[in-house]
């Protein structure tokens, strides 16, 4: 921990003293046409002697501008529509102000920048960009709507998911939120599309992100503010599948001089309908239990953010995320027992309730340090979560008119987590350099009582986890060649954690220390404007959850229980990704992926008594070979398209074996349809098609077809309220449909859980049109491993 003290300071020093390293002059003018109206946004570039552009900026919304340089020769060029208006040489001694620039007004459209014509697909050395402005199939919609046709994202019954990723996280300009789930898809249908400049789809996160989980990132890059104002916006739907949910929500921006504020709130209630089936083969046994479940949904979640201009150069704001919910599932359960020499049914009746809490803190600063580009940043983190969960079931043996036995489940789960994250961006001549460091602290503690009758079970104990990480990492960029046609990236992140797990009646304590480095590395190279290919290669770690590093056991029934492993071990993934871009409506992916240690829930069976045991294991290693092409038609202004089609090879080996089957491989493979038809400029009309085929899964599980078909119908009316009806996998596919293999018994699972439904939405939307900061949460790794 010395030693690692020792590095951020030294870091932090290294860092601090950039800002003193040259005096700064400032640039300053104004723009306005040739009938003195101002220019709002108008594109600003300086570049040194050697014609390297060093500054990319814009007006401020009276047509102002203010730049910061180090003494030296300079060229300032102010274009617009991708053309040349004015064009100087200045040589900076001391401040320059250069008065009102007047430009024609013949050609410039006032309020609107356009560098060049952007494709609808373009890629960039770590990501590629999907420009949701050129689409007229997330024109008039949602955040969710764009969403829906970026090129390797997938939504399928409202979860996104990137493919070839088992997860990821989403930012807002550059910025990690701090929700997930129903919470994320609330806020992503309350931001209008025409609000929304880009999608980043991020594969491979370069090092100044967490190392955290095999996952991407998906960066929303909204437009620009124009002026000082404000809006709201106000949702609601009605959601009717076998039962009825509600949600509604209201955000409001304001940003006035040097104040912005954004807030958000979101209520949701109503319940929906699950049913499970499982049929396991014993040797000499038939196991078959079919489960119904009502889930009752009761949830209120907000956020609150404000930052403030200390000055052009500093800047400081806060944060808070807060969640309540009180989830409660009723669960019916007809279970078979049946060999040659009896036969048993078992009905379970029970009833789970739950309360969880999250509240979550950011206090942040920026420092500009200069208009070269020059920016520290300081963010200070602090979540707590608590889950408190109380399970009761009665078991009737043979239709029993009274219970056999009554048991509870009783947990209460506490994480406090705290973070501090120094990030530095430091632009040179030739290389674009970050780096920076982060220390989390970590600490949750469990509490459960069990008292299950029907087996004899009593347990009740409290177990503590802490984990201390600390980072170090560091990126440079740069382009090469005669046009700027190669551009290459390296980066290298470092992450040292200690890990402390105590079973506090039992008296066991374990200590763990591990130091892993994780490097990144970027190739791209653009011959023509109409042909991109990228290489890029990334190592990542994925940490077990909070949850599961539990060792207790939760029953669901006498026969079936859940628990943690305290002893559980990260995985470690290579990935390898090729990408060709040809135009803006053909995209090639070929990748390859290793999964070291992986670990996961597997099913123990207990061939004398029929327990089904699900505990936590690192129980593989595993390979995955894929390829993906993506065809955008938009040849008729009428008609967008979007078609990708998906295959790959993998291959796991059991660590565990006879557990697990010795290895399972095989062929896997889906296409996705989505077609947009615009009925005229305020209505449009679609739909979007899924279809897997058989596949054997690199989590050893055989899983069936199925295919997944969605319809909707939308209209914007008075250009405020928008209206959204949509029918939601219309064949009533099931979630899940699998074959797999546990010491050596054959089990069949299938799950749905009502994802057929109709849903009516309406949002309304007034005041100014504005896009307010919002911030990152650096501990949102740690957040994600409470679920």
């Amino acid at each position: 921990m010395t030693n690692s003290k020792l590095l951020l300071t030294a870091l932090a020093f290294g860092m601090l003293s950039n800002m003193a390293a040259a005096q700064q002059y400032t640039l300053s003018g104004s723009v306005v046409n040739g009938l003195n109206g101002d220019l709002r946004d108008t594109n600003l570039q300086v570049k040194n002697k050697q014609s390297q552009l060093i500054v990319n900026a814009q007006t401020d919304p009276s047509g102002k501008f203010k730049i910061l340089l180090s003494k030296g020769a300079y060229t300032l060029l102010i274009t617009q529509l991708g053309k040349k208006y004015y064009e100087k040489s200045i040589e900076l001694n001391g401040d320059v102000d250069l008065g009102t620039i007047t430009i024609s007004n013949n050609i410039l459209l006032e309020g609107v920048v356009i560098n060049g014509q952007k494709q609808l697909i373009e890629r960039k050395t770590d990501r590629l960009i999907f420009n949701v402005e050129k689409s007229a199939f997330a024109a008039g919609g949602n955040g969710l709507d764009a969403i829906t046709v970026t090129p390797g994202l997938l939504v399928s019954n409202e979860t996104i998911t990137m493919l070839g990723k088992s997860g990821m996280g989403f930012m807002v300009d550059g910025r990690i939120m701090n929700i997930s789930g129903d919470a994320l898809i609330s806020y992503l249908k309350s931001i209008p599309s025409n609000d929304i400049k880009s999608i980043e789809v991020i594969t491979n996160p370069p090092s100044k992100y967490s190392a955290e989980g095999n996952s991407g990132l998906v960066n929303i890059v909204l437009k620009k503010s124009r002026a000082d104002n404000w809006s709201s916006t106000v949702m609601t739907s009605y959601q009717q599948g076998k039962y009825a949910q509600q949600s509604s929500s209201a955000n409001l921006s304001y940003k006035k001089k040097k104040l912005s504020l954004f807030s958000n709130l979101n209520y949701s209630y109503g319940k929906y309908y699950g049913m499970e089936e499982l049929e396991i083969k014993y040797p000499e046994t038939y196991w078959h239990s079919d489960k119904e479940y009502q889930y009752k949904i009761n949830t209120l979640s907000g956020r609150i953010a404000v930052d403030y201009d200390l000055s052009g150069k500093f800047q400081i704001g806060a944060m808070y995320n807060g969640s309540l919910s009180k989830p409660i599932t009723e669960d019916d359960d007809l279970s078979l027992e049946k060999n040659p020499s009896y036969a048993n049914q078992y009905h379970t009746v029970g009833r789970t309730e739950r309360k969880r809490q999250l509240h979550t803190v950011n206090v942040h600063t920026i420092y500009k340090i200069d208009s070269l580009g020059k920016q520290l940043n300081l963010d200070f983190d602090f979540f707590t979560y608590r889950d408190k969960s109380d399970r009761n079931f009665d078991v009737f043996l043979n239709n029993a008119a009274t219970f056999e036995s009554r048991n509870q489940n009783n947990a209460v789960q506490n994480i406090n987590n705290y973070s501090v994250n120094l990030d530095m961006e430091h632009p040179t001549k030739t290389v674009k350099l970050n780096y920076g460091a982060r220390v989390s602290f970590s600490k949750t503690n469990n509490d459960l009582y069990s008292d299950i009758r029907q087996v004899g079970f009593l347990q009740q104990d409290l177990f503590t986890y802490r984990e201390n990480t600390q980072a170090l990492f560091f990126s440079g960029e740069r382009e090469i060649g005669k046009k700027k046609e190669w551009s290459a990236k390296l980066g290298l992140r470092i992450e040292n954690t200690q890990l402390e797990s105590e079973n506090v009646f039992m008296g066991n304590k374990n200590n763990t220390h591990y130091l892993k480095f994780f490097p990144t590395a970027y190739l791209q190279y653009k011959p023509t404007e109409n042909n991109t290919i990228s290489l890029d290669y990334g190592k990542r770690i994925s940490r077990p959850s909070f949850t599961n590093l539990n060792p207790f056991r939760i029953y669901s029934s006498p026969f079936s229980y859940w628990e943690g492993n305290p002893s559980l071990t990260p995985s470690y993934t290579h990935n390898i990704e090729l990408n060709y871009i040809y135009k803006d409506f053909l995209q090639s992916v070929l990748y390859w992926e290793k999964i070291d240690d992986m670990f996961g829930g597997i099913v123990l069976l207990n061939n004398d008594n029929v327990t089904q045991r699900v505990t936590q294991l690192n129980y593989a290693q595993g390979q995955t070979y894929g390829f993906r092409q993506t065809y955008v038609y938009k040849k008729k202004k009428w008609l967008e398209s979007y078609i990708t089609g998906y295959i790959g090879y993998q291959k796991s080996t059991s660590e565990i074996y006879p557990l697990t089957p010795k290895e399972i491989e095989g062929f896997f493979s889906m296409i996705a349809l989505s077609g947009n038809f615009l009925i005229n400029s305020t209505m449009s009309t679609g739909f979007n098609v899924l279809h897997r085929f058989p596949n054997k899964s690199i989590d050893m599980v055989e899983n069936k077809t199925n295919t997944l078909l969605d319809f909707y119908f939308k209209a914007k009316l008075w250009n405020k309220l928008g209206l959204v009806l949509s029918v939601n996998n219309i064949l009533k596919e099931y979630q899940f449909n699998s074959v797999s293999e546990r010491s050596g018994n054959r089990t069949y699972t299938n799950g749905y859980y009502d994802s057929r439904y109709v849903r009516l939405t309406l949002n309304y939307s007034f005041g100014g049109q504005i896009n307010v900061n919002q911030r990152t949460y650096r501990n949102q790794e740690e957040r994600n491993r409470t679920n």
